[in-house]
């Protein structure tokens, strides 16, 4: 692990402003939707970190609550939370494709549930700010659904095999 720090010195100055269409200002923006719209300051902080993975406003106090009861773990946008929004986009659009026989003539209702679920996946980890839990579990979630995509005849367990060996790939020390 590193840490850093930045020494107070007259010749500090900013060196770039954040464009308005960055990811980081789409961040602060939501954060700043949830604190206006939620008035107690506890609740919002945990709104805020459960959404886009910003524990900023967490007290210490609060944070303590979370490390004595074994929760902290919830609190950080992880494989868990990315591979629920997963599951719930797919099932939603699995069910609604499958409702109508002309969607369904373009496009198998498997295969749209895939490519909505991916992305999701990808919104979410973007406004989870792409952290390492996040990126490995994005990039599992859509290794495994282009296995569908692709109409692979794999297996469920070489498809997790598949999705493991791309994580490896892209980030080897993820192990």
């Amino acid at each position: 692990r590193a840490t850093g720090y930045v020494n107070a010195k007259a010749a500090n100055h900013l060196l770039q402003n954040v464009k308005k269409s960055s990811l980081c200002h789409l961040r602060e923006k939501i954060a700043r939707e949830i604190r206006l719209s939620i008035h107690s300051s506890i609740l919002s902080a945990i709104i805020v970190a459960l959404t886009i993975g910003s524990r900023s406003f967490l007290t210490p106090s609060i944070w303590q609550v979370f490390q004595l009861t074994g929760t902290s773990h919830l609190v950080a946008i992880s494989g868990l939370h990315v591979g629920l929004i997963c599951a719930v986009v797919f099932w939603v659009f699995l069910r609604l494709w499958r409702c109508s026989a002309f969607l369904c003539s373009r496009m198998p209702a498997s295969r749209m549930a895939s490519v909505m679920a991916m992305v999701a996946a990808v919104i979410y980890g973007a406004i989870a700010g792409f952290s390492l839990p996040t990126q490995r579990a994005v990039i599992m979630i859509v290794s495994f659904m282009l296995t569908e995509l692709f109409h692979t005849e794999m297996i469920l367990s070489y498809r997790f095999m598949f999705a493991f060996l791309v994580v490896l790939i892209i980030h080897p020390l993820a192990v």
